[in-house]
């Protein structure tokens, strides 16, 4: 049982790392690493189909040590070939990627980045390219973001305590609820502020939190887009 203790040790990782990878290769036309990535998912299917049959090769009364050894020793292989051919694809693609958009992704759990990757999906195939997504999300979100706000600073206002309204900037989401015009830093801003608001106020009430949550969820996703696929070039844009 030491090999699929170790697996399922290592899983939680190798899940995180395909999902990480699988966001990336939507900012990026690399034929060659989404072919690893293919191969390394029809293996990792491999892996956990052998360890199923390896377990229950142990349970058996009349047990064949020489196939049970081979399926070991399969499992053991096909999870160094993984971790190692993740490692290798991490190490070719991470660098080519802002540290702020890195940040964001690696920090989720494995539920909330398949989330996050399946809805990132579904709103980029609404464009023809990375360029064009992030154009249209960088003129027209600036409605979306004063709606958020204004959302967050009534559920601030009914269920935040005396101690952590000192800790939210609420003059300034009061000064952002109606957005005119909207330059990347400020985006930036807005997004970071918000992102640091939520951890304060997380489950006051639980049903307005999660329904605040499924907006945000949203705002990430465009907001990942835009921060990923914007250039370094300070550019002020009026909302449409």
């Amino acid at each position: 049982m030491e090999i699929v203790e170790r697996i399922l040790k290592a899983e939680k990782n190798i899940k995180h790392s395909l999902l990480l990878i699988k966001v990336l290769l939507l900012f990026s036309s690399d034929p060659e690493n989404q072919r690893k990535l293919d191969y390394i998912e029809r293996k990792y299917q491999d892996l956990q189909s052998t360890l199923m049959l390896y377990e229950l090769k142990l349970n058996e009364i009349n047990q064949d040590e020489t196939e049970i050894n081979a399926l070991y020793n399969q499992s053991a292989n096909d999870c160094e070939t993984i971790l190692n051919m993740l490692a290798e694809i991490k190490e070719d693609i991470f660098p080519r990627f802002k540290l702020a958009s890195m940040i964001i992704i690696d920090n989720m759990n494995n539920e909330t980045l398949e989330n996050f990757y399946e809805e990132l999906k579904r709103v980029l195939s609404d464009f023809n390219n990375i360029d064009e997504a992030c154009d249209y999300l960088y003129y027209h979100t600036g409605d979306m973001l004063s709606n958020f706000i204004t959302d967050l600073l009534a559920y601030i206002k009914a269920y935040a305590p005396e101690r952590l309204l000192r800790l939210i900037p609420i003059a300034y989401f009061e000064s952002k609820q109606t957005i005119i015009t909207l330059s990347f830093v400020d985006w930036v801003q807005i997004f970071n502020n918000i992102r640091f608001t939520l951890k304060y106020v997380g489950n006051l009430e639980k049903t307005k939190y999660q329904a605040l949550m499924e907006q945000y969820r949203k705002l990430e996703v465009f907001y990942f887009i835009i921060i990923t696929s914007h250039s370094s070039s300070p550019i002020v844009v009026e909302n449409k």
